[in-house]
């Protein structure tokens, strides 16, 4: 199956969500979660996995996992304006999927999926470029040696996993 970009459906979802003016207050608290999820895993990815020294490996590993989920809970706040609408006008204050928002419009679900991950990409390049920048310079210092395991999980989980979450 290939996955084609459709100029046009693309055109169509950016100005549905650039022209809907009552997305931004609602995302407010969830721009804050991604941010505040961003930065916990962000620190806690940072720490390279042989200085994570707990008394057995099942603790360490555990660690490495939190630190994980935590970064892909932020990617899930991140994407929720694309995933959901709250309208802020309403007495119900019920959200509602965009899918169903946009059945009526021409817009195919896969080009909605290649919307919200380009959309998503660079936040999760630069995260992962910071958190591989922070982590190789932590392990030069603190042990003088670069483990390629650990920048391997950090692509895999930073940057190749959150592609598919949608």
């Amino acid at each position: 199956m290939i996955i084609k970009t459709d100029a046009k459906q693309q055109e169509k979802l950016d100005k549905f969500f650039t022209e809907e003016n009552t997305w931004f207050p609602d995302n407010v608290v969830e721009k804050f979660l991604a941010i505040l999820f961003f930065i916990l895993s962000g620190i806690l990815s940072c720490i390279p996995n042989r200085i994570i020294t707990f008394s057995d490996f099942n603790e360490d590993w555990k660690m490495i996992l939190i630190g994980y989920m935590l970064y892909f809970v932020g990617v899930s706040y991140m994407i929720m304006k694309y995933k959901s609408y709250m309208e802020s006008y309403s007495t119900n204050r019920k959200r509602t999927s965009t899918k169903d928002l946009l059945k009526n419009m021409p817009i195919d679900r896969m080009q909605l999926w290649i919307y919200i991950t380009k959309k998503k990409i660079k936040p999760c390049a630069i995260m992962t470029a910071i958190i591989l920048l922070l982590k190789v310079t932590i392990s030069l210092t603190a042990l003088k040696t670069i483990y390629p395991l650990d920048l391997l999980m950090v692509l895999v989980f930073n940057l190749v996993v959150p592609i598919f979450i949608a």
